[in-house]
């Protein structure tokens, strides 16, 4: 059940808490492997090249251009949605929603 205080009153008993034992401190690793940090995936050199040729020949070196809807179009069809929107920073992102939440579109 637990034990009681000084008062009178139950203090309920919850679990233990024990020290965690972190492997860089010698403690039991909590996976069997490594796992790599970083990029993971990396395109074959021609690949590339041929991706920042197309930018530089377009002229189009910001968002919006037909690269993001390439990846618009993608996502849409991976995730099975009717829209997607890739944007460049964060705080684009979160201006869109805040946009969105507070101003929603009128209706009539």
């Amino acid at each position: 059940m637990g034990r009681r205080s000084n008062d009178g009153y139950v203090v309920p008993r919850g679990p233990t808490m024990r020290k965690p034992e972190f492997a860089f401190l010698g403690g039991q690793p909590a996976l069997a492997s490594r796992v790599g940090v970083g990029q993971r995936y990396f395109p074959s050199v021609a690949r590339f090249e041929d991706a920042i040729a197309g930018i530089f020949e377009r002229q189009y070196y910001t968002e919006y251009g037909p690269l993001n809807r390439q990846l618009e179009d993608a996502l849409q069809a991976a995730l099975n949605v009717e829209h997607a929107i890739c944007v460049a920073t964060d705080s684009i992102a979160l201006l869109m929603t805040t946009d969105a939440l507070l101003f929603p579109p009128q209706t009539g």
